[in-house]
């Protein structure tokens, strides 16, 4: 998404690359809070451990 950012011609105003990277790093950080909320929850759950597995890996392969 960035190279496609990046070689965009600029526009009357060059995006700052400050920019992509705080949505980057804000897009992981509720990645993370998604899978501690799932940690948080496995006591409470019957059958948890099967999706979180399945969930992390589906992350993996989406990065």
């Amino acid at each position: 998404m960035s190279i496609t950012l990046l070689s965009l011609p600029p526009r009357k105003k060059p995006l700052p690359m400050t920019l992509p990277l705080l949505l980057v790093v804000l897009i992981q950080l509720v990645l993370i809070g998604h899978q501690w909320v799932m940690l948080l929850s496995l006591p409470m759950m019957p059958f948890p451990l099967l999706l979180l597995v399945d969930h992390k890996q589906a992350l993996d392969l989406e990065q």
